[in-house]
């Protein structure tokens, strides 16, 4: 997938009449994308083969921590470990989001349980056990989103593509649509 055009125009395939692009055969599907996006440096996609698993490292550097981590829209965050998390069978297009928590030098115990995670066009917070602001940001530091004395699970629709910095109280997370 994708590359059609530099097989069209390519000295070695001129004979061939018609190049396809396609990621199923006969019905079957061999390939799927698998999309890694991560809250720091933005997102990886590879062609997979279909109907197996993957096993991924996630790791964080410097002063960012692994908030949560979130396949196909579901938390899988406890299915890592020692680093290592292992995709179930690949059926299809699929999304690995892994959220960061920045500034963790003095980690407070406000808000505990939080859990920050994205996947298509939408940002979910859950675990807000007191009221608090919730700030978003675009990475150039433009206000995107505000919720004022939210609580509980919240959800915000926002552009795809797009990284994000979401401020929930006094904790600061890196998220990629």
């Amino acid at each position: 997938m994708g590359s059609g055009e530099f097989y069209s125009s390519a000295y070695e395939w001129r004979y061939f009449n018609k190049i396809k692009e396609d990621m199923e055969a006969g019905g079957t599907v061999y390939y799927a994308n698998l999309t890694v996006k991560q809250g720091t440096t933005g997102y990886t996609r590879q062609a997979v083969k279909a109907a197996e698993k993957y096993t991924i490292f996630i790791g964080s550097l410097g002063d960012n921590t692994v908030n949560t981590v979130v396949f196909n829209g579901k938390d899988v965050s406890n299915e890592v470990v020692n680093g290592y998390y292992t995709t179930p069978e690949i059926k299809g297009e699929s999304v690995l989001s892994i959220t960061y928590e920045t500034g963790t030098a003095v980690r407070s115990l406000e808000q505990a349980h939080l859990k920050v995670m994205g996947y298509q066009d939408e940002i979910s917070i859950k675990g807000i056990d007191h009221p608090c602001d919730v700030y978003v940001y675009t990475a150039d530091g433009k206000l995107v989103s505000s919720l004022p004395s939210a609580q509980g699970d919240v959800s915000l629709r926002l552009t795809r593509e797009q990284l994000y910095i979401v401020k929930v109280g006094s904790r600061a997370f890196k998220v990629a649509l």
